[in-house]
């Protein structure tokens, strides 16, 4: 029975992770774009260019509001609250992703 509850709770979590694109559709691109190709308010890097690692911990500290890169922590510690971490890893790679198939 506890092998059987727990399986629908990993399966229940993760039927609702939201895709990459739907958060960057509803979070990230009035600032950063669609393809998360600009700079957030024209002071920061362009999301696209950076490493997947580097948005992986930026994200994370940001959720954590630990860090505060060009005085947008408070802004970025709103818009990664309700991110989870496997919404964040999965966010990192897509948004690499589309910087690389920008180049090609």
């Amino acid at each position: 029975m506890k092998k059987f509850i727990l399986f629908f709770l990993i399966l229940g979590t993760s039927l609702f992770a939201r895709e990459p694109q739907e958060i960057i559709d509803n979070i990230c691109s009035s600032c950063h774009g669609i393809n998360m190709e600009k700079r957030g308010y024209g002071v920061s890097e362009a999301p696209n260019t950076l490493s997947s690692s580097y948005i992986l911990e930026a994200l994370t500290k940001y959720r954590a509001g630990t860090k505060s890169d060009y005085r947008q922590g408070p802004t970025m510690t709103a818009q990664t609250s309700t991110l989870t971490d496997e919404e964040i890893k999965a966010l990192s790679i897509y948004v690499k992703a589309l910087g690389k198939k920008k180049e090609n």
